[in-house]
């Protein structure tokens, strides 16, 4: 009888491992695969608005909106975008992935021309410059 239910109780706690092992797995697969989202987001962004002629930089901040800081690095915008940490970690992970990945882009981009010749040549084509702060362009060929 002792027998039977330690075996039984063994059956049990490898049933709810199994089951805690698994839900934690779901958890990591979930945040893996919004943090993905939101990098391929910001890539994309940033991948835009070069094309545009929109050299940006994004900080994290508390604030509410995405706003220009007044402040420039080189010849880059220093933009503020929410860090969404009061909505929770899931927000606040993919409002920092999006940023990080917006930012490595742009630079990369900026930096090592050779590796993104045809984001370049449409930028060229377009002759677009962007006014300060607001993310606008402005046609170089002048009035």
């Amino acid at each position: 009888m002792l027998v039977a239910a330690l075996i039984v109780s063994l059956i049990v706690n490898v049933i709810l491992l199994v089951l805690v092992i698994g839900s934690l797995q779901a958890e990591a697969v979930r945040r893996t695969i919004l943090s993905g989202m939101a990098a391929g987001g910001g890539i994309s962004a940033a991948r835009l608005d070069f094309r545009l002629g929109i050299s940006r930089i994004y900080e994290l901040t508390k604030e509410r909106e995405e706003k220009f800081t007044g402040r420039t690095e080189g010849s880059y915008e220093i933009w503020t975008r929410p860090d969404n940490a009061e909505l929770g970690s899931y927000a606040a992970e993919m409002a920092k992935s999006f940023a990080l990945n917006y930012n490595a882009q742009m630079r990369e981009m900026h930096d090592q021309p050779e590796l993104h010749t045809l984001d370049h040549e449409y930028r060229r084509a377009r002759r677009f410059q962007p006014l300060g702060g607001e993310g606008l362009c402005q046609d170089e060929r002048g009035p």
